[in-house]
């Protein structure tokens, strides 16, 4: 970021402070009123949590000038869905208290979307639904992300290549922050529509989407497919059809740790899909084969894409190579549908 602030001709060096304590929960680092505000009595910490007290409050004072904040958090407060559903409240109320405490409430805020890890309990509908949740900030005045979804390290919680989150996090600094004319959001769902089905015997749903760049999609194979070789170590298929231990006397599938996309279609279930970009690269085609004996005319209920731990992303935007992000809704929008997220019976590997 100082580098592409200094070929703007700035002279304003750029400094950062690392204020960081591995495996916390937002309840360390918010005040008692975010709690109170989201419906929580009594608060986890009554007194306001003691990140917040000794880590952030000392700077407060004066108050310190700065420029913005970036916040990598999550994975402690994602137990279940129900932790997520919280943070939903929770996180845009942080990021205020925050801005009210060093007088700038327009401060920038970059978030992290998280990204991959293993275990079990509600782990496969926990951590994508806090991804969600995170993404409920970003309709704030000043709040970006940066998705880590694409590059994790299978199960391994902390990922090693963190270059491209923190390229994303730059350029989203300089469009927010610093006003520079560039793309930072990852193309999103908008809409599905059932179209006709390319062959017989399969079903079809266009994915429109937003924040799509000039030059349209592009499909390669999945960053999460390969658990990144590093020093002399090559890259290793992450195995979606075996399972992984969570702990010293248990395994989980890591089918339901991998997520593709899918359909779920009426009287039938939850089929794996293959993705196309279509229209010129401006919408995904997703296609799922029916089972012998399945009506032609079945109906698509909802779509889901890389909605899980591990979410095996193949679309990107050929102009700003951010990924498209994952989503798991019906085709109305109107309710979150829940699939057996990528079961061990349709696992799918990549072509």
């Amino acid at each position: 970021l100082s580098d592409r602030l200094a070929a703007r001709g700035s002279v304003v060096p750029l400094g950062l402070v690392s204020n960081n304590w591995g495996g916390t929960k937002l309840e360390m680092w918010a005040p008692a009123t975010v709690f109170d505000e989201c419906g929580v009595s009594p608060p986890p910490q009554p007194l306001g949590g003691p990140m917040w007290n000794a880590m952030i409050l000392p700077y407060a004072a004066g108050p310190m000038a700065l420029s913005g904040f970036v916040w990598y958090q999550g994975e402690a407060d994602t137990a279940t869905t129900a932790t997520a559903a919280l943070y939903r409240c929770t996180f845009p109320k942080m990021i205020g208290a925050w801005r009210d405490a060093f007088r700038q409430p327009t401060a920038f805020f970059g978030f992290v979307q998280l990204s991959t890890w293993c275990g079990g309990g509600e782990l496969a509908e926990a951590l994508p639904a806090m991804r969600d949740a995170q993404m409920g900030a970003a309709a704030l005045h000043g709040v970006a992300y940066a998705t880590n979804a694409d590059h994790g390290m299978g199960c391994a919680i902390h990922p090693a290549f963190k270059r491209p989150v923190a390229e994303r996090l730059a350029t989203a600094a300089l469009a927010v922050r610093y006003n520079e004319s560039v793309r930072w959001r990852s193309p999103r769902y908008v809409t599905a529509e059932q179209t006709t089905p390319q062959a017989e015997g399969t079903v079809t749903v266009e994915i429109s989407l937003r924040d799509v760049s000039p030059a349209g999609l592009h499909l390669r194979r999945p960053f999460n497919y390969f658990s990144p070789g590093y020093a002399a170590a090559a890259p290793v298929a992450v195995d979606c059809t075996g399972s992984t231990p969570v702990s010293p006397t248990a395994n989980v599938s890591m089918a339901l740790m991998c997520a593709w996309a899918s359909l779920l279609v009426d009287g039938v279930g939850w089929l794996n899909a293959s993705a196309e970009a279509t229209a010129g690269g401006r919408t995904l085609l997703l296609s799922a084969v029916l089972p012998v004996r399945t009506s032609s005319a079945a109906r698509v209920l909802a779509t889901s894409y890389g909605y899980g731990p591990i979410p095996m992303l193949s679309a990107y935007d050929a102009g700003t190579n951010l990924p498209v992000l994952p989503w798991n809704t019906t085709l109305s929008m109107a309710t979150w549908a829940q699939p057996p997220y990528a079961p061990a019976t349709t696992a799918t590997q990549p072509p």
